[in-house]
């Protein structure tokens, strides 16, 4: 006997028994999970397009042969020093995170630097500083929490970033006379930081 064979095709009823419920898998269940991977997708394909249109358009009057002259011209001492110190910070962000969330869950160190890293690079294609949002999901995510737990954390630690910006700009005021605007900006800091 031959079968007929169509374009797709889903067994009827596929049961996976679990520990308390059992899952089954009907023909719609395959449908929302292949239309899950176009949209993501979609969604990574426009990323890009995004990313690709936003260097062409910085770079549209670049000129190489100032940059390589820039680049010959680097301290290289320099250069390494600030590369070791910005990855230090983000070491340091994680272990603060970590210390935050440390009386609902108890967080992994590095897991809290993955998520921070999977921000950052969002941040870099995706607009309005989207990658917060990303790394608070992702850590809510691995460590069962809710996403307002962990989106509370984050907001106190930019309000710790906000104390620490205003200090050290009170002890550069002592010592530097900044413009009028420079003060300006303090005072607002001082105020929002203050209210929240």
């Amino acid at each position: 006997m031959r079968r007929s064979l169509h374009k797709t095709s889903y067994p009827p009823k596929c049961q996976l028994s679990g520990n308390s419920e059992s899952t089954v898998w009907t023909p719609e269940s395959y449908d929302g999970i292949l239309d899950r991977y176009r949209t993501q997708r979609v969604l990574l394909i426009a990323a890009l397009l995004l990313s690709v249109a936003s260097l062409v358009w910085v770079l549209h009057d670049f000129e190489p042969e100032k940059l390589l002259g820039e680049i010959r011209a680097m301290h290289w001492w320099w250069v390494g020093a600030a590369v070791i110190f910005d990855i230090l910070v983000y070491f340091l962000q994680g272990w603060r995170w970590s210390l935050l969330l440390r009386p609902v869950a108890n967080i992994p160190f590095a897991q809290s630097i993955r998520a921070i890293y999977v921000g950052l690079f969002a941040n870099e294609v995706l607009p309005l500083r989207t990658g917060e949002l990303i790394r608070c999901y992702l850590q809510g995510r691995w460590s069962k929490l809710p996403f307002t737990v962990v989106l509370s954390s984050a907001l106190i630690e930019r309000i710790f970033d906000g104390v620490w910006l205003l200090v050290c700009m009170l002890v550069t005021m002592q010592f530097v006379n900044l413009p009028e605007i420079y003060t300006t900006i303090g005072q607002i800091l001082g105020v929002t930081v203050l209210a929240a």
